[in-house]
């Protein structure tokens, strides 16, 4: 268990499965995520990091995942992946606010507004990913003011082999 990981408390279950069967040797790793109370600004200052974004966000997220993928290691090489992660996941955000931080302009030089405009009570989203896609199954916003919202829809993600690391693209 990984307590204040993003200021929350997060319990990470990793298993591996070898298959010696076959010419090159191959792997099934299943990994299982709970998260309660994990802060919101923190994961907007680690993905300002990541993506050179400017996300600005406050709340507290909970989260349940449930991820597996195959990999395989040629003799004498490195770990690929086998096939895109799949999996299924549910996300639950309260009393989220974010800003409109966002650059705009020809070199994005010019920065709207940091006021929070977006005030939300919860967001709820069950997700499932398979074949380099998140289908997002069920999906559903409550605002101030008896706002309600549905959503469902689908976003590429693959993970892709960059220097000996798996990094996500979009």
């Amino acid at each position: 268990m990984a307590e204040q990981l993003f200021g929350g408390e997060v319990k990470i279950k990793y298993a591996v499965k070898r298959d010696g069967e076959g010419k090159i040797p191959s792997m099934n790793h299943q990994i299982d995520i709970s998260g309660t109370t994990i802060g919101l600004p923190e994961i907007g200052s680690y993905l300002n990091q990541l993506m050179g974004k400017n996300l600005e966000l406050n709340g507290n997220l909970n989260m349940n995942a449930q991820i597996e993928t195959d990999t395989e290691t040629p003799e004498g090489g490195s770990m690929t992946l086998k096939g895109q992660p799949h999996g299924s996941f549910e996300l639950i955000i309260k009393k989220a606010t974010a800003a409109t931080a966002q650059l705009v302009g020809p070199d994005y030089a010019m920065l709207i507004s940091k006021d929070p405009i977006l005030h939300i009570d919860t967001v709820i989203m069950n997700a499932k990913m398979k074949d380099g896609k998140i289908s997002i199954t069920d999906g559903k916003i409550e605002s101030p003011g008896n706002f309600t919202a549905k959503f469902d829809g689908e976003v590429d993600f693959s993970l892709r082999q960059l220097g000996g690391q798996f990094i996500p693209s979009m």
